[in-house]
C-alpha cells in the first residue's frame, strides 16, 4: 500500500529501529530468508502461513567471477 515492491522494502526501512515481525507464505519465507535471519514465532496452520521475527541480516556479498 505504500508503493513497496515487497516485504523487504519495509524490513529495510525499519530494521534496527524497531522490532519487525513478518507474516509470510511458505514461498516468500525462502526468499526473505536469503536476506534476513528469521526466527519463527507462530504457525498459522489454518492459513498455511508463519509469523517470523527478523533477528538479523544475512551477509550477502557479491562474488566476482574469475
Amino acid at each position: 500500500p505504500r508503493g513497496w515492491r515487497d516485504l523487504t522494502s519495509a524490513i529495510d526501512l525499519y530494521y534496527g529501529k524497531r522490532p519487525i515481525y513478518a507474516v509470510s507464505w511458505p514461498d516468500e519465507l525462502e526468499r526473505y530468508g536469503k536476506k534476513y535471519q528469521l526466527r519463527k514465532v507462530a504457525q498459522l496452520d489454518w492459513f498455511g502461513m508463519t509469523v517470523n521475527e527478523v533477528v538479523g541480516r544475512r551477509d550477502v556479498q557479491s562474488k566476482a567471477v574469475p
